[in-house]
């Protein structure tokens, strides 16, 4: 229903606005298979006709394509959902566009107007929904429905595999709130009720800009910390708030007080001979001391600069085994990766790999897509999926 919508507004766009489709039987439409696919098109624009205004195009789409689908399909609805139309609409023109077109409409018929109404005062309140967020959580639903009690790390999974099957980053990256709509309509929609209420709050702070997005996980650790908060509730914030960790990631938190509160999340791997160590932010200038002596150990030159960021790898009683360096380019959507070091003793043992493998989470997170190194080391570089490429220097691999 939205492909052919969307498709139908589109050339109604192009032409100026002046034609729609004449013929809107479901034999004129080619749509892909699948939800997450783009690319509806039309079969004939032979028989196009005049635009008469929207409250004529959406009966026309009804009688055109909805009745004759119900037609061959019992168990769909006859009549098109109105949301889903509009929602093309302004997929097409932009929302504040095809606001005001709603607005200058003439609904004649009571109940298109009331649904045309509550519709528009959705989107004013609480901001569209884009298509792929919506497919995306209807086919989670759809899911959990016939799942048998899916555990939390199916659940974190799915909704992962639906990131990336969506190009939901992309949707994320224009709105902050949409992320936690996400999160609120599926893996927290049975939350308990005061989470529900604070995420609400959350959404709509962040869809109005009261709440900057790099606020988010801040406050999201806010509702993990609260009283009351399950063990379920707060695996999944904790995803909500760090995006970069995986389904079946062990972490923890870590907090610093001074003249700049934060809080950080605490990865923990294991190492070859099965032995656990954690990949963290240095907590103190203790430790990037410590984390500079170890290059110096190596015969390895360092300077550490404000804008620079840290990963450390601690073992037992916090000892550290390995780090690295990094710096983030906004503009060029482009990290690098300065220099890294793993103790000798604790070196072939995989830690340089954990050390690896959450700086890229967190730079893919940070909205890079690419990471560049300098041009030595070439064949652990090489084994992380680093390359040679003329347009970068050094070596670099493109995120995912």
């Amino acid at each position: 229903c939205w492909n052919i919508a969307h498709v139908s507004f589109a050339m109604w766009h192009e032409t100026g606005r002046r034609f729609v489709p004449g013929d809107l039987s479901p034999a004129n439409f080619l749509v892909p298979s699948a939800d997450h696919k783009r690319g509806p098109k039309l079969v004939s624009l032979a028989r196009r006709r005049a635009f008469a205004g929207l409250e004529d195009f959406v009966g026309a789409l009804d009688d055109g394509f909805g009745r004759r689908v119900a037609a061959d399909y019992p168990e769909v609805s006859p009549h098109l959902d109105v949301p889903t139309v509009l929602s093309a609409l302004l997929d097409v023109v932009g929302v504040d566009q095809g606001l005001a077109l709603v607005d200058a409409a003439v609904w004649e018929d009571d109940a298109l107007a009331g649904a045309v109404s509550a519709y528009a005062a959705e989107v004013r309140a609480g901001g569209y929904i884009p298509h792929p967020l919506r497919f995306a959580v209807e086919r989670y639903r759809a899911w959990a429905t016939l799942a048998d009690e899916p555990t939390k790390e199916a659940r974190a999974a799915t909704l992962q595999e639906l990131e990336g099957t969506y190009a939901l980053r992309e949707v994320f990256a224009q709105r902050a709130d949409l992320r936690v709509r996400f999160f609120r309509d599926t893996v927290l929609s049975d939350a308990p009720e005061w989470a529900r209420v604070r995420l609400d709050a959350l959404i709509d702070q962040l869809h109005t800009g009261a709440l900057p997005p790099e606020s988010l996980t801040e406050q999201v650790g806010l509702i993990r910390g609260a009283p009351g908060a399950c063990d379920e509730l707060e695996y999944f914030l904790t995803r909500l708030g760090y995006p970069h960790l995986s389904p079946e990631d062990e972490a923890a938190f870590m907090s610093g007080a001074g003249h700049a509160a934060w809080t950080d999340v605490v990865v923990t791997h294991e190492d070859t001979t099965g032995r656990i160590y954690r990949v963290r932010p240095p907590v103190n200038p203790k430790e990037l001391s410590a984390l500079q002596r170890l290059f110096l150990a190596t015969a390895t030159e360092v300077t550490f600069q404000s804008h620079h960021r840290f990963l450390v790898a601690v073992g037992e009683r916090d000892t550290l085994l390995g780090g690295l360096f990094y710096e983030l380019d906004a503009d060029s959507r482009v990290a690098h990766l300065e220099k890294i070091v793993v103790a000798e003793h604790s070196r072939y043992l995989g830690v340089g790999d954990g050390l690896m493998e959450e700086l890229f989470k967190r730079a893919a997170t940070a909205g890079m897509s690419a990471i560049t190194v300098g041009f030595y080391r070439r064949g652990y570089f090489y084994r992380h999926g680093f390359t040679v490429e003329g347009r970068h220097p050094g070596l670099v691999k493109h995120l995912e």
